[in-house]
């Protein structure tokens, strides 16, 4: 898989970032986990969720199998989204209390203390 250098991440990173919307919740674990080595055993290192996937249960999934693969943390690259609220009237979900619940729920569900990328998955229109 081919690399690219960016400024901020101190190692190559893969080219191909992987979207995981339906992992762990759409996808089996089985099916997940299969998805995501053959992803990994090709040199993927970059992968992207959100907040509302499945209500949290593809940032979940992504956390588990990384600790059921040692896979150091600082050697995947981790994308979430936030902003949304699908559980809400109020769909948007951009207030400053409200990223901040979500982030601290992101990185409860990973197990990691930290996302490489948090972004608004949605506009506060």
């Amino acid at each position: 898989m081919r690399k690219i250098k960016l400024e901020s991440i101190p190692f190559p990173i893969s080219e191909i970032c992987l979207g995981c919307a339906h992992l762990g919740w759409r996808e089996d674990d089985e099916t997940s986990s299969r998805l995501l080595d053959i992803y990994y055993d090709r040199g993927g290192r970059f992968l992207n969720t959100a907040h509302e996937y499945g209500q949290g249960k593809s940032e979940a999934f992504i956390g588990r199998w990384m600790h059921s693969r040692n896979i150091p943390r600082d050697e995947m690259i981790i994308t979430s989204k936030c902003g949304e609220d699908c559980s809400s009237p109020r769909y948007f979900a951009c207030s400053y209390d409200e990223l901040l619940e979500d982030i601290n729920e992101t990185l409860m569900r990973t197990g990691f203390d930290y996302v490489d990328f948090y972004l608004l998955h949605i506009d506060d229109l």
